[in-house]
C-alpha cells in the first residue's frame, strides 16, 4: 500500500487557517479486481471564534481506479469520483476531563461507472477533542 500527501497551511491571521493538499494512493489486494490507484485534492478553512467556539469546512475530491475491475462482463475498467464536504463546530473552552466537543457534519458522495455502486451518504460525529 502506498498513500502520499502534500499539503500546506497558510496561516491568514492568527484565527484564521487555510489548508489545501494533494496526494495519491495505490492499494495492492489479494484479489487483482479490487486493486486501485486513487489521487485527491483536498482544501479547508478553519476560524477560532468569540466565546471559545473554533468552525471548520473542509471539501474533497477523489478519483479511483480499479483497472481490473470487471462487473458483469462490462469490458471497461471502474472508475469512481467521490466529492466530500464536511463542517464542524468544536467548543475549545468546555473541558470534561481534559476534552472538550466537537460536533462534525459530513456529505459524501461517489459517483461510479460500475452498475449499482454509486452513493450518497451524510454521517454526524460527536467527537472528543483532548486538549494540551
Amino acid at each position: 500500500m502506498v498513500d502520499l500527501l502534500l499539503s500546506g497551511t497558510w496561516r491568514i491571521r492568527p484565527t484564521l487557517s487555510f489548508n489545501s493538499a494533494i496526494g495519491y494512493s495505490e492499494q495492492r489486494a489479494q484479489v487483482a479486481r479490487f486493486e486501485n490507484r486513487g489521487r485527491r485534492v483536498r482544501v479547508s478553512v478553519n476560524t477560532a471564534l468569540p466565546r471559545g467556539f473554533s468552525m471548520g469546512a473542509s471539501a474533497q475530491v477523489r478519483w479511483t481506479d480499479y483497472p481490473d475491475y470487471q462487473f458483469f462482463g462490462q469490458t471497461f475498467p471502474r472508475e469512481d469520483r467521490t466529492r466530500t464536504v464536511s463542517a464542524s463546530l468544536h467548543k475549545r473552552d468546555f473541558t470534561l476531563y481534559g476534552f472538550s466537543p466537537q460536533l462534525v457534519v459530513t456529505h459524501e458522495k461517489r459517483d461510479s461507472n460500475a452498475q449499482a455502486l454509486d452513493s450518497v451518504g451524510n454521517r454526524a460525529e460527536l467527537r472528543l477533542v483532548r486538549q494540551f
